[in-house]
C-alpha cells in the first residue's frame, strides 16, 4: 500500500470514529460542548440574510375546565412548542436531531414569549420536568413544554345562559420589539385540540380562530399572535335547574284562579309562597354571577316569572276587594227586603181586616166592589212579594264579580305567558345582533 493510500485511510478512519462519537450519548455531550464554546446566550440569533429572528408556535390543548363566570377564567392544560433556527448551533456532524436534555434549555438563547391573559400557571415536573429539547443539524431547535395555565377570558353575558363565548390566547414578545423578534404560527393546525375537549361539562368548543395581533406601545412595536376559542354554552343545566322550576312555580301561582273568592285564607298563603319561592331563585342564581351593569337573558326571565307570580297574588287582593264589596250590596238588598217584607206583611194583615169586617156587615153593592177591590190589591200585593223573595234567592245564586275576573285570569295569564315564551326563545337565541354583543 502506498504512502498515500494510507493517508486517505487513516482520513477516513478519522471521519467515521468522529461520526461515531457524535451519535453516541458521550457524542451528543461532546458535540454540545463544542457548539457552546463561545456561545452567548444573551445575544439574540441572528438569520444568515439578517433581520429579525422568527419565532414559530404550535400548541397542543390536552384539556379544558373550571369555567368561572363569577371570576371570568378557566383552566387549560396544554402542550406549547416553540421553532426557532439559531445558525450558531448548526452542526454537519450527523443528520440525524438530537435529543437534549431539558437543562440545556438553561445554556442557550430562547425566546421572551409571554401570555398576557394568564393569571396563574405553572410547568409539570412530575416525574421529570416535562421539556423537550432537539436540535437539528441546520440549527432548527424545538422546545416543548406542557403547561397548566389560569386563564382570563372576558365574557359577556347579555345572553347567559343562551350566550356564546370567545376566550383568547393572546402570546407576545416581552422584550425584542419586531426589529429583533417576530412571532407566526406555524402552519398546518397551529392549535390542536383533543377529542374529549370539545364536549366539555358546560361548554361546547365549536371551533378555534388563530391571527396576528402585532401592536405598537410607548415602547415600541412588539409582535404578538392570538389563537380564539370558540365556545358554546351548554344550555340543559340551566333548563333543568332555572327554567322549568320557575315555570312550575308560575303555574303553581295560577292555582288560586280555580279557588273560591270566600278562601282568602289559601290564596294568599299559595301567593306569598310563590312570590317568596321566585325570588330566593333568582337571588341564589344571581349570587353565582358577576355584577355587570347589562340586563342577561336570565334575569329578564326570572323578572317577567316574578311578575306572573306578583300579579297572581295582586288578582287575588282584587278578587277579595270585589267579593266584600259585592257581599255588601247584597246585604244591603237583604236589608231593603226584609224592611219591605214587614211593610208588605202589616199591610196584609191590615186588608185581611178588612175583608172581615165588611162581610159581617152586610155592606151594600158599592162597598162590595170596594171590596172586591181590595181584595185584587191584596192579591196584587201577595203577588209581589213573592216575586221579591224570588229576586232575592236568585240574588243569593248568582256569583259576583269576584269570579268573573277568576273565570277571565284562567285564560288572560296562560295566553300572555305563551306570547312571552314565543318572542323571548327566538330573540336570546336566533338574533344576529345579540350575538355580535358577545363579542
Amino acid at each position: 500500500m502506498t504512502q498515500k493510500a494510507q493517508w486517505f485511510l487513516l482520513l477516513w478512519l478519522g471521519i467515521l470514529t468522529n461520526w461515531v462519537a457524535c451519535i453516541t450519548p458521550n457524542g451528543t455531550h461532546v458535540l454540545m460542548n463544542q457548539l457552546l464554546d463561545g456561545y452567548d446566550k444573551r445575544v439574540r440569533p441572528y438569520p444568515p440574510g439578517g433581520g429579525p429572528v422568527v419565532i414559530r408556535l404550535n400548541t397542543f390543548i390536552h384539556a379544558m375546565g373550571s369555567f368561572n363566570v363569577h371570576t371570568m377564567d378557566y383552566m387549560v392544560n396544554l402542550y406549547f412548542r416553540m421553532y426557532w433556527t439559531d445558525s450558531r448551533l448548526a452542526h454537519n456532524s450527523t443528520n440525524e436531531t438530537l435529543q437534549l436534555y431539558h437543562t440545556q434549555t438553561e445554556n442557550i438563547w430562547l425566546p421572551d414569549l409571554f401570555i398576557p391573559v394568564e393569571k396563574d400557571g405553572r410547568v409539570h415536573e412530575i416525574t421529570v420536568p416535562n421539556k423537550l429539547l432537539r436540535l437539528s443539524p441546520d440549527g432548527e431547535l424545538v422546545l416543548s413544554q406542557r403547561l397548566t395555565l389560569v386563564m382570563s377570558c372576558q365574557m359577556y353575558l347579555y345572553k347567559f345562559p343562551m350566550d356564546n363565548q370567545t376566550c383568547r390566547i393572546q402570546i407576545e414578545s416581552y422584550g425584542y420589539s419586531t426589529a429583533d423578534m417576530l412571532i407566526e404560527w406555524r402552519e398546518p393546525e397551529p392549535i390542536q385540540v383533543q377529542k374529549d375537549v370539545y364536549k366539555l361539562p358546560e361548554f361546547h368548543l365549536t371551533g378555534t380562530i388563530h391571527g396576528d395581533c402585532t401592536a405598537k406601545y410607548a415602547t415600541g412595536a412588539f409582535a404578538c399572535i392570538f389563537g380564539d376559542l370558540l365556545l358554546k354554552r351548554d344550555l340543559g343545566f340551566y333548563i333543568i335547574q332555572t327554567y322549568i322550576p320557575s315555570i312550575l312555580i308560575v303555574l303553581l301561582s295560577w292555582v288560586t284562579f280555580w279557588l273560591d273568592p270566600e278562601s282568602v285564607a289559601s290564596r294568599v298563603s299559595l301567593g306569598v309562597l310563590t312570590v317568596l319561592t321566585m325570588t330566593t331563585q333568582a337571588s341564589g342564581l344571581s349570587s353565582s354571577l358577576p355584577k355587570v351593569s347589562y340586563v342577561k337573558a336570565i334575569d329578564v326571565w326570572l323578572s317577567t316569572c316574578l311578575i306572573f307570580v306578583f300579579a297572581s297574588m295582586l288578582e287575588t287582593a282584587i278578587v277579595n276587594l270585589l267579593y266584600r264589596r259585592d257581599m255588601r250590596e247584597h246585604k244591603e238588598k237583604e236589608r231593603k227586603l226584609l224592611r219591605q217584607s214587614v211593610r208588605d206583611q202589616i199591610l196584609e194583615e191590615e186588608l185581611f181586616e178588612t175583608v172581615v169586617d165588611e162581610s159581617e156587615l152586610n155592606i151594600s153593592e158599592e162597598r162590595k166592589n170596594r171590596y172586591s177591590l181590595n181584595n185584587d190589591q191584596m192579591v196584587r200585593i201577595l203577588s209581589s212579594r213573592k216575586s221579591t223573595d224570588t229576586d232575592r234567592l236568585e240574588a243569593a245564586d248568582i256569583r259576583s264579580r269576584a269570579l268573573y275576573v277568576d273565570r277571565r285570569c284562567r285564560i288572560f295569564f296562560p295566553s300572555i305567558f305563551i306570547l312571552f315564551n314565543t318572542i323571548y326563545w327566538p330573540v336570546f337565541i336566533n338574533l344576529d345582533y345579540l350575538a355580535d354583543l358577545d363579542h
